[in-house]
């Protein structure tokens, strides 16, 4: 079932921390920057201008990790699935917490998406680590 997709090997736990690293400085910073130009350009009510914000830092996030990141010996369809359902978990709390927040904190607005982005990314380092993209060492015909 967990066959292997290529024979790439996973990527090592410091270089998954490494590029988790890179892409978390890249969204955390566009986050806010996509949410500026819907809200503060664009004139978006905030929950509309979060919701697309991080929808589109979600598509973004799921090639990198696929592509660099996080690359496992498991089939794509195997992880997938597990990352949609990380995804759609880390989603709704992510943006739970950001609105409800920004309603509380309504003139630190960025500073609350960056903060929430920064909690939920250690937990989602460690779920994808361990659960959605696995190292699991080589089949034994391949280790030959």
């Amino acid at each position: 079932m967990n066959e292997p997709a290529n024979r790439t090997p996973a990527t090592p736990l410091h270089m998954r921390i490494f590029w988790y690293g890179v892409a978390g400085v890249v969204t955390i910073a566009l986050n806010p920057a996509l949410f500026a130009l819907f809200h503060d350009v664009l004139g978006w009510v905030n929950w509309i201008a979060y919701a697309v914000s991080l929808a589109l830092i979600n598509v973004a996030q799921f090639l990198w990790s696929y592509f660099v990141g996080f690359r496992t010996r498991d089939r794509w369809t195997a992880s997938a699935r597990r990352q949609g359902t990380a995804l759609v978990i880390f989603n709704a709390l992510n943006y739970a917490l950001v609105v409800a927040l920004q309603a509380v904190f309504p003139a630190f607005e960025k500073a609350v998406i960056v903060g929430v982005q920064v909690v939920i990314a250690v937990v989602k380092f460690v779920v994808y680590h361990y659960w959605v993209y696995p190292d699991r060492p080589a089949p034994a015909a391949e280790q030959g």
